[in-house]
């Protein structure tokens, strides 16, 4: 009788990060959840704007240059107390519905310490703003009577038969979860 040997070939797969450390695979997963953890607080994060006038207003631009025409969800921008000009701009709420629903930017008339105090901003000149997207309240302004609606096309009626209709606050076709209130 004749024996034969056979031979059995043997083969594995390897990582290529088996090689590496338990205290390199550490480092590595710390700075992979630092930086989503990072990543996901400035994403969520809300804005405090501190606005003194009506021209920083009108610019979207709060004391510290920062600027605001796109609000997120918890965004507050505050209003000093005092006689303003007139408001015109558009601001625009950049956020989920749900988001609108539970932390909707705010907009807010303050004393002149910038605690929030309905009537404490009061508008003496013609103001036309206008709100799109989602999720903006607009509280506590005063519109005195030297305010007004701002003239949209050459009719002095405001009938709006040229294309275009005055208003104070407007708020865009599709905007949803907006609020004014006094």
């Amino acid at each position: 009788m004749r024996s034969q040997t056979t031979h059995k070939v043997r083969a594995s797969i390897e990582s290529p990060f088996v090689e590496w450390s338990s205290w390199s695979n550490s480092i590595f997963r710390f700075i992979l959840i630092g930086s989503i953890a990072l990543i996901s607080i400035t994403q969520g994060r809300a804005t405090n704007y501190y606005v003194e006038n009506a021209a920083q207003f009108n610019s979207t631009l709060d004391k510290n240059n920062a600027n605001f025409s796109i609000l997120k969800a918890g965004d507050r921008v505050y209003l000093k107390g005092g006689s303003w000009d007139g408001l015109v701009c558009t601001l625009v709420g950049s956020m989920t519905d749900a988001e609108a629903q539970s932390n909707p930017a705010m907009i807010l008339a303050c004393d002149s310490n910038y605690n929030p105090q309905p009537g404490a901003v009061t508008i003496n000149g013609i103001s036309a703003i206008l709100l799109q997207g989602t999720g903006i309240s607009l509280h506590g302004l005063t519109f005195s009577p030297l305010s007004g609606m701002k003239k949209s096309g050459s009719f002095n009626d405001y009938s709006g038969n040229d294309g275009g209709n005055a208003y104070l606050i407007k708020m865009d076709g599709g905007s949803r979860y907006m609020t004014v209130s006094h």
